[in-house]
């Protein structure tokens, strides 16, 4: 799409991206048809070297003066809309918020929230004003000390709730938390109004989604901070997490749920919806969480952990059909490569767990043996190549996962040796290969009558020339998914990537022209002068 005038684009919290090196890195090397300005905003990081930029990026770094005036503005407004009739008093409020607010947006905006409940007489405000610290760790610290200091349920439930905010993958929903609390905390009134009311701040809900105030609120929670222990132990709040996600998948009960979503469903009108799995959160909200995200818990979780251990165990040996299903149904296979390297992650954590670790408490290698690491090693590797070999099988027909496809898996791989035995046996299969898995990890067609010409290999896609039909097949490489294929209509007899690895250019007899991978589109198109033979194209 062309626009006449260049665009802008702001992107605030870059420091905030979990690779925000990537971001940056990717956004500025990106090649538009129209010309595009962005303006990051951060606290201080480095950023990745622009060499290849025709102008270097400028930098320019806030001061406190800078932001006072509209802080100022801010803090006016707010007082007197409570204050309406009393302008010594708000002249006072907001001359002491501006003295301890060193600009910072969020300190006013938690100071003043905190003022919420002293809104009653002048000594109730100037006591208040002057029981404000000065500074984001003053104020997280006495928002904590007011979280410690409810009753010993209401403090473990904050602490929960806490964990799940600061250390999930994004942002939960109520009625997901809900589920995630349980089943130690349930019968909620209203779980909305509760988590405000127990958080002291750190914790924001917007359209029912909780979130954490800001990420140096979540840097506060998980950090140590002088001698004392932080708050929220990263390690063990993953491990209850991924616990919390493996106990809820490991249930017989998603097999029958799942049946009801086998073919897509009218949703409105003649529309079908692909993600079927969007179907099943309607009545099962913590699904897609556990579903997506048990894995990458696991790869940050405290090591040693025996129940943790357990659950894993049991989630392989008895329900991984059925998260496999559940992620067919969801329509996007690369959560299950995703989920496998992150098991790869957490045995390359094992293996390394010589004793006392940095990380965890004391370690032995006895807790971990070699077959153990081994067992988990396998069952990742079986999820990637249950992906290349039958993921079309998957798309299609989710349920295959627990009939038709384990019959097919070598007798040696994990999937054959837990799933596949002569009492459940549906299908036989007979000439497969007596030991595990080949070192072909998918098979890609382009058609009995065709023949590749070129292939190219980008981080996100497979792409295969096959110039007699003027066509270029594009795969996603995590999956091995046919994303599209690219139609130039004539004879094509070179191909080349651009640095991003967005765009494609192709070279025909009579046109050369760029296209966008990730859509399709056709960006440019040259016409060719002349009868010259193209001996190679580049960006």
């Amino acid at each position: 799409m062309r626009f006449q005038q260049p665009l802008y684009w702001i992107i605030d919290a870059v420091d905030e991206a979990d690779q925000y090196p990537l971001l940056v890195s990717h956004l500025t090397k990106m090649q538009p048809i129209n010309p595009i300005g962005i303006f990051f905003a951060s606290r201080p990081v480095k950023i990745p070297p622009m060499a290849h930029r025709e102008s270097p990026p400028r930098t320019l770094f806030l001061a406190e003066n800078d932001t006072y005036d509209d802080i100022h503005t801010y803090v006016r407004s707010s007082v007197e809309s409570v204050l309406p009739d009393n302008k010594e008093t708000q002249i006072d409020v907001t001359r002491q918020i501006l003295e301890k607010a060193s600009g910072s947006f969020l300190w006013v905006r938690l100071a003043l929230e905190t003022l919420e409940h002293n809104w009653h007489t002048e000594e109730d405000i100037r006591r208040a004003l002057t029981e404000l610290p000065s500074g984001m760790e003053n104020l997280y610290s006495r928002m904590l000390a007011k979280v410690q200091s409810h009753s010993p349920r209401l403090r473990a439930m904050a602490e929960r709730i806490l964990t799940w905010v600061a250390c999930a993958w994004r942002p939960l929903g109520i009625s997901e938390l809900a589920v995630a609390l349980q089943p130690d905390f349930t019968g909620f009134i209203h779980l909305e109004e509760t988590v405000v009311d127990i958080c002291g701040h750190f914790v924001s809900v917007h359209n029912s989604r909780v979130s954490i105030i800001h990420m140096t609120a979540r840097d506060f929670l998980l950090k140590k901070s002088g001698e004392n222990s932080p708050f929220i132990k990263s390690r063990e709040a993953h491990t209850h997490i991924a616990e919390t996600c493996l106990r809820h998948l490991s249930n017989d009960e998603w097999r029958r749920v799942f049946k009801q979503f086998q073919h897509p469903v009218e949703v409105s009108g003649n529309e079908k919806t692909q993600n079927r799995l969007l179907l099943a959160e309607k009545a099962h909200p913590f699904l897609g969480y556990a579903t997506f995200y048990w894995a990458f818990h696991l790869s940050k979780a405290q090591l040693g952990s025996q129940s943790l251990g357990d659950a894993l165990h049991e989630f392989l040996n008895g329900y991984c059909l059925s998260w496999i299903e559940a992620i067919a149904l969801s329509q996007n296979l690369s959560y299950l490569t995703r989920s496998a390297q992150y098991l790869k992650a957490y045995v390359k954590r094992m293996s390394r767990a010589k004793g006392p670790g940095p990380f965890d408490s004391p370690v032995s290698l006895t807790f971990f043996p070699e077959q153990l690491l081994g067992v988990i090693k396998s069952w990742a590797n079986d999820f990637v190549r249950v992906v290349g070999k039958f993921g079309s099988n998957l798309l299609q027909s989710p349920s295959s996962i627990h009939t038709l496809i384990p019959p097919f898996c070598p007798r040696e791989s994990m999937i054959g040796e837990t799933f596949v035995t002569n009492r459940q046996r549906a299908l036989a299969v007979s000439g497969l290969p007596s030991g595990g898995w080949n070192d072909c990890l998918a098979s890609l067609s382009v058609g009995d009558d065709f023949t590749a010409s070129k292939v190219l290999a980008a981080d996100r896609y497979l792409l295969v020339l096959v110039g007699s039909e003027g066509s270029v097949f594009v795969w996603y490489a995590d999956t091995c998914e046919t994303a599209r294929v690219i139609q130039h209509q004539e004879y094509i007899n070179h191909m080349a990537l651009d640095d991003s690895q967005s765009l494609v250019a192709t070279a025909g007899t009579r046109t050369f022209r760029v296209w966008d991978l990730s859509t399709g589109d056709e960006i440019h198109r040259i016409q060719r002068n002349g009868q010259a033979l193209t001996t190679a194209i580049a960006f």
